[in-house]
């Protein structure tokens, strides 16, 4: 077994600590459950218009730019520093 070790505020392990009991779960349950519930609503979350057209266009791709080097992409998307300073 894995052990995690985060720090949070006294406050925040006071509230957790306080619905963990109300909920009559330990507070390893509550966090366990909410990782669960997080990663199962992300894995069932379906991507908007916006995104599955991209998803197209990269599977085709479409409208992709190829650069030589990171250079070349910074001077692309205008963060070329020669050029703001």
């Amino acid at each position: 077994m894995s052990r995690i070790n985060i720090e949070i505020p006294n406050e925040e392990h006071q509230r957790l600590k306080i619905f963990a009991a109300a909920s009559s779960i330990s507070i390893k349950e509550l966090v366990l459950s909410a990782i669960k519930e997080k990663i199962s609503f992300q894995l069932n979350e379906k991507p908007n218009e916006i995104t599955l057209k991209a998803f197209e266009e990269t599977d085709t791709g479409s409208g992709l730019t190829k650069h030589h080097s990171i250079a070349d992409l910074f001077i692309d998307l205008g963060l070329d520093d020669d050029k703001n300073n």
